[in-house]
């Protein structure tokens, strides 16, 4: 039962993250009003790759 409640957390953990920079990316496409949204996809990959990094960190 603890595998279990190790793993949620760490899917949560990472849910979070990559929603706090895809975020971050949608107010920067709203402040700066380009054509294609660059903030979204550039939060979506810092936002997986720092969540990648934190799990990793872990073990």
């Amino acid at each position: 039962m603890q595998d279990f409640a190790k793993y949620t957390g760490i899917a949560f953990q990472m849910i979070a993250t990559i929603l706090a920079f895809t975020y971050l990316g949608y107010l920067f496409d709203c402040l700066v009003a380009l054509a294609f949204p660059v903030g979204i996809l550039l939060g979506v990959l810092i936002g997986v790759g720092s969540s990648l990094y934190l799990i990793l960190k872990k073990f």
